[in-house]
């Protein structure tokens, strides 16, 4: 029965030092949720940019067209 008892004992010494805590799984899976999260605002942003680019051309493109009708006249 001792027996039992210290390789009981030893185990839950032991076992902690070789599986990660909860707390570091919980910390992971936030990493990678976090990680994520930032390369999907980093793709919305690329997107965001190429929307103000064309943008901006269609705007000076109109304002090109108005400069012209203005002259015109």
């Amino acid at each position: 029965m001792t027996a039992i008892v210290a390789i009981a004992t030893a185990l839950l010494v032991i076992i902690p030092f070789f599986t990660p805590s909860f707390e570091a799984k919980k910390l992971e899976a936030a990493l990678i949720a976090t990680k994520a999260a930032h390369n999907d605002l980093k793709t919305e942003l690329a997107a965001l940019k190429n929307e103000l680019l064309e943008s901006q051309r269609t705007i000076s493109t109109l304002k090109n067209q108005v400069e012209k009708h203005n002259t015109s006249q």
